[in-house]
């Protein structure tokens, strides 16, 4: 595997040959490319290849890839993709198929990341983890899927907006074979200047000449053929359905009325081949016909389904009458008439299925309403015939509409379940984005880790052993309810009590009050509420409730530090914040375990950033933000306090526009001694050139390389085992004129990148030993650590070097039992344990249950844990002759 410090990634050919393409900023002078051996052996090479912005593509000279030291870093898979879809990426269709690699459900919409990984408008999920399908589509994104056999196996065929798919021509709709996009023809066009075109629906139907694909939507042509709004492929060409629709087709669905089976289209139409057919039609292969009078409004979801009364066809919609009987959005066509079902919903219906979810078999309905059969039920509701009733506390999110679009039934091998799609948030109180999965009795989501960003990093042991706390805006981690901030233990996920419960995490800090029990967390943000306790931005974590500071302050706190100032432990604060405990508290205050306390004057705007660090004049309290004065003093974005005032630290940090000027700071030592490193948004610092990383060595300022190109946001130090260095996370993509995606690495002279680094912002750093060992955690606002697939935080680190240990017997002894010696059935079980893989795979030869012959054979069990690491044991196998009789 090949990786580049600017992105992308290449498996290699056999002689060892790869191409592999990134975006790299136009400012980058290099790129770092990795390669990394297989099967665990620690095999890697590395070089820092020049770039130009003049040149399109460049040569990389042989990578010799050879044994690593004892720890050769790498971004390590471990907390997950975040559930479902980027946040407005609309979920329009969902298919079951195997393209050889097994069944797997695939989702197609307007998103651009599912599970984190980077995926255009249409992805596959596993049932564990989600996977683009090649490059994806562009456009509006991707509106209809199915499966069709044009005779050399069945394909996913896919229709929508797009114009390319994999970076191929294909107007409206494609194919993919389990490798690549194929075009059908020229596709689908439309009318106009401006090409107005889209495939909506797509069904496979057998006219009686054989199975073909039929797709609907809007569109003048297919394939170049005159086609009005629906088509046929049969393989190779397109041909028309009579003179087709005169408006939108949004729906298809084939059944038998009755009259032999016939393909029956639903849309916002009012003609059919010619004849008035409102809003649905039937094709029986060579000549439209209507169902009764029609709908009086448009018909978007089509499905066949038998509730005990044979076998009908039930359409959805935005209707209110269904051949002119009453049936508001939902109704039944038994081959001869329309009937409501129930009272039918208060708001369209875009979406129907069929699932036995226990009970029997059911009719589904997804959409935008709020009732069912004048029950309340969250945009899905379930029809057994006679009844409609809800689907747990259904769907819900910030934004309206918040429609179901799409349902579809697979079984990923824990049994069939029903999926919803559309643009949602939560499904049944989970946190689902835009797909969810219900299994007859409760919602689950797709994918494991946290479903939004973290801010905030902290190690701590309020209680129940150290453990990594994460704050940020998320509501879920590891599938863990978890408002806003999360417990990791190094295998698993927890809540703190009821979480914070309106507003984001901004800061973490460990702080002994000492007259409360030791340790705890403390944890500011914009909240008023933490686990159910009135807390103003800042509240305590003991490791079993939570507890407010005093009456807490009056706007965001966004940095927290326990420091002694002399006066003994306490808790500073800093934010935007005004007053603290009621007491006037310019941006800054004090917290001695009972009591706030303002330092001076504080500051005149806001305080982003706090350490501690002796410059030689003894320790003292740091803070770094926006202000431009500290206790009335002139002290440009950073200042000093001893304990009594402030003092600046030279001329500062050089004139900003950006407000947010200092967001980071940090404690190193690069050889020369200790120093305090600088990240935020500025230009310089001391009066000279410093891209937004600087270093003040208790006199005078200092640039770090050339630096960055835009804000650093968190530092950190981490020993990735070649000795201690300083980390920086922010909103950059160059370091030190290296290609860093997010996050990159000072060794004290040089800058260069983690691995791939991050699509999106790194705003916390921290480094925890999760028991294999101390690695460097980071949270942001991304939704893909590259190398990783992992969503809003990612662990950096060496891949676990200990193997599994196994449970395998002495020997085991039997008799043959039959009396002709042909041996014995023997069964026996060996189980595998790691503390950083619950479940290693164990692979026996022969396998367990398989036949021995007499005598003695010897039986070796190998297991792998997750990292790759084997352990073996044998052990011997005898099965001795029956004894005689005497």
């Amino acid at each position: 595997m090949v990786v580049t410090s600017a992105g992308g990634k290449a498996v290699v050919d056999a002689r060892g040959h790869y191409r592999l393409e990134a975006r790299v900023p136009r400012e980058a002078e290099r790129v770092q490319v990795t390669a990394v051996g297989s099967s665990g052996r620690n095999l890697v090479a590395s070089a820092s290849v020049g770039v130009s912005a003049s040149a399109s593509s460049v040569g990389v000279d042989p990578l010799s890839l050879s044994q690593g030291s004892t720890c050769s870093p790498s971004w390590l898979p471990t907390f997950g993709g975040a559930p479902g879809t980027n946040t407005f990426g609309v979920v329009n269709a969902l298919a079951e198929h195997d393209d050889g690699g097994g069944s797997a459900l695939y989702v197609g919409g307007e998103f651009t990341s599912a599970g984190g990984v980077e995926a255009s408008h249409i992805a596959r999920w596993d049932g564990a983890s989600w996977s683009p399908l090649g490059g994806g589509m562009n456009g509006q994104g991707v509106h209809a899927l199915a499966v069709y056999d044009d005779g050399v196996g069945p394909a996913l065929y896919a229709g929508g907006w797009f114009t390319t798919a994999g970076g191929t021509d294909a107007s409206r709709i494609a194919r993919w074979d389990g490798s690549s996009w194929s075009a059908l023809g020229s596709g689908m066009r439309g009318s106009g200047v401006v090409e107005f075109a889209a495939v909506d629906a797509l069904t496979v139907y057998d006219d009686g000449r054989g199975p073909a694909l039929y797709a609907g939507g809007v569109f003048t042509t297919a394939g170049g053929v005159a086609a009005k709004n629906i088509a046929r492929w049969d393989g190779s060409s397109w041909n028309a359905l009579g003179s087709g629709m005169n408006d939108w087709v949004f729906a298809l669905a084939v059944h038998d009325d009755g009259a032999g089976s016939a393909l029956y289209a639903g849309g916002s139409f009012t003609t059919a081949g010619g004849v008035s057919a409102s809003r649905i039609a039937r094709w029986d292969g060579s000549s439209w016909s209507v169902l009764g009078s029609g709908m009086n409004e448009q018909v978007s979801a089509l499905a066949v389904h038998d509730d005990g009364g044979g076998p009908a066809l039930y359409a959805g919609g935005w209707f209110t009458t269904a051949g002119g009987v009453a049936a508001s959005r939902i109704a039944r066509w038994d081959g001869s008439r329309w009937s409501p079902l129930g009272s039918g919903m208060n708001r369209y219906v875009s979406s129907l299925a069929v699932y036995d979810g226990g009970g029997g078999p059911a009719l589904y309905a997804g959409g935008d309403f709020t009732t069912a059969g004048g029950g309340a039920t969250r945009r899905i509701a379930r029809w057994d015939g006679s009844s409609w009733s809800a689907l747990g506390s259904g769907m819900g999110g910030s934004g309206s509409p918040i429609p179901v679009n799409a349902l579809a039934v697979h079984d990923t091998g824990s049994g069939p379940a029903l999926y919803g799609a559309g643009l949602f948030a939560t499904a049944g109180g989970v946190a689902a984005s835009n797909i969810a999965r219900w299994d007859g009795s409760r919602w689950s989501a797709l994918g494991s880790g946290l479903n939004n960003e973290v801010d905030a990093l902290a190690v701590s042991d309020p209680g129940g052993g150290h453990a990594l706390y994460a704050g940020g805006g998320f509501l879920t981690a590891g599938g863990v309810a978890a408002s806003r901030i999360a417990r990791w233990d190094g295998s698993t996920w927890s809540a703190l009590g009821g979480g914070i419960t309106d507003s984001g995490v901004s800061a973490l800090a460990v702080y002994d009050e000492r007259l409360r029990g030791g340790p705890a967390l403390h944890v500011g943000g914009g909240f008023t509420a933490a686990g159910g306790v009135a807390a103003s931005r800042v509240a305590r974590w003991d490791g079993s409730s939570w507890r407010a500071l005093g009456s807490g302050m009056n706007l965001n706190v966004d940095a927290l530090a326990a420091y002694d100032d002399g006066g003994g432990p306490a808790l500073y604060a800093g934010g935007v914040f005004t007053t603290a405990g009621g007491v006037a508290a310019g941006r800054i205050a004090r917290w001695n375990g009972s009591s706030w306390s303002a330092l001076g004057s504080g500051m005149n705007r806001a305080v982003s950033a706090l350490a501690a660090y002796d410059d030689g004049n003894g320790p003292a309290l740091y803070a770094g933000g926006g202000f431009t004065t500290a206790g009335g003093m002139a002290a440009n974005y950073i200042a000093r306090w001893d304990g009594s005032r402030w003092s600046a630290l030279g001329s500062g940090i050089d004139e900003s526009e950006r407000n947010e000027v200092v967001s980071a700071l940090a404690v190193y030592d690069d050889g020369s001694g200790p120093a305090l490193y600088v990240g935020g948004g500025f230009t310089g610092a001391g009066g000279a050139p410093a891209s937004n990383i600087a270093r003040w060595d208790g006199s005078s300022w200092s640039a770090l390389g050339s630096g960055m190109n835009w804000f650093v946001r968190a530092l950190a130090v981490y020993d990735d085992g070649s000795g201690p260095a300083l980390y920086a996370g922010g909103d950059f993509t160059t370091a030190g004129g290296v290609a860093a995606r997010h996050i990159a690495r000072w060794d004290g002279s040089s800058w260069s990148a983690l691995g791939s680094g991050m699509n999106g912002a790194v705003e916390a750093l921290a480094v925890y030993d999760d028991g294999g060992g101390a690695a460097l955690y980071a949270g942001g606002t991304f939704t893909s650590a590259a190398d990783s697939g992992d969503s809003y935080l990612a662990k950096w680190g060496c891949l676990d070097k200990i193997p599994p240990v196994l449970d395998c017997p002495s020997s085991i002894s039997v008799v043959d039992s039959a009396a002709n010696g042909a041996g014995e059935v023997v069964t026996f079980k060996v189980t595998a344990t790691d503390d950083r893989d619950p479940a290693p795979s164990v692979v026996c030869a022969p396998p367990s249950g398989s036949y021995f012959p007499r005598g003695t054979t010897v039986v070796t069990c190998t297991a792998t844990d997750a990292s790759g690491n084997e352990a073996t044991c044998q052990f011997k196998v005898t099965v001795q002759a029956k004894a005689s009789a005497r």
